[in-house]
């Protein structure tokens, strides 16, 4: 573990009711939530509509898309004539690759 972890497991350690630990949880998650959202608003910004892309699907194959609508946290894509909301962290420019 770094340093950064233990010193949440020291503060957590130091608590004495279940209250002063699920503040600390709560705390942790919202800074969970604020950087999820940093790195989706980031990877917003990567793609356009028109854009060709890779979609990693859970089998573990790619398949080819373009890219039709872009939302907030997903995008359009429309592959092999079907059209899926797609998140953005499961996608790469087909020119990068």
């Amino acid at each position: 573990m770094n340093n950064r972890n233990m010193t949440v497991i020291d503060e957590i350690l130091k608590c004495e009711t279940t209250d002063e630990v699920n503040n600390i949880i709560d705390d942790i998650n919202s800074a969970l939530r604020t950087v999820k959202n940093k790195i989706n608003g980031r990877a917003r910004f990567d793609f356009s509509v028109g854009d060709k892309v890779l979609v990693n699907e859970r089998n573990g194959r790619k398949s080819e898309g373009e890219i039709l609508k872009i939302n907030r946290t997903r995008a359009k894509v429309r592959m092999n004539g079907i059209t899926y909301n797609v998140p953005f962290n499961i996608m790469q420019l087909q020119e990068a690759i």
